[in-house]
């Protein structure tokens, strides 16, 4: 019997099929070195380097999928609490409650499930801070408490270089 592929929810207004559309030109993205693979998770702090590809894996994790090079490093653990806050808010809420301060990106998202099929710029108004910001990797303006996945690794915010 064949298998029934997966397809994935609405996600801020966005399909199946938006969604994995955003798949290959981020992964083309690395390949040209127009964007490097973030080491450490804006959540959580994780990092693992010395396992990208299993273990330290870090997702490229979209809001907005129409700026498919504009990513919240995201590990495993937070990236699976993260999309499950609908089903299971318990989940997520642990996820704040151990690593929330106020000018975190991810303590602006909605726990509303009806968000799941609104559009992105209706329920967030005023975008969402990202660490490609200066004002979210000021030092001076963040708690200190919200880790910067770019400072002190490798890893350099998701801006385009000129070819």
């Amino acid at each position: 019997m064949a298998q029934t592929p997966y397809v994935l929810p609405p996600y801020n207004g966005f399909s199946h099929d938006e969604r994995v559309a955003t798949n290959p030109i981020q992964r083309d993205a690395l390949a040209r070195g127009l964007i490097q693979r973030p080491d450490t998770c804006s959540i959580c702090g994780f990092s693992d380097p010395v396992d990208p590809k299993g273990r330290g894996y870090i997702f490229l994790h979209l809001e907005d999928y129409r700026r498919p090079l504009e990513f919240l490093p995201v590990c495993k653990t937070c990236h699976a609490a993260l999309h499950a806050r609908f089903r299971a808010p318990d989940r997520w809420r642990a996820v704040l409650d151990r690593y929330a301060a106020p000018e975190c990106w991810f303590m602006l998202l909605t726990m509303d499930p009806a968000s799941q099929t609104m559009l992105f710029d209706r329920i967030y108004p005023a975008g969402l801070p990202g660490p490609w910001e200066r004002r979210w990797q000021d030092s001076a303006a963040r708690s200190g408490d919200c880790p910067n996945p770019f400072e002190g690794t490798a890893s350099k915010p998701p801006v385009l270089r000129a070819e």
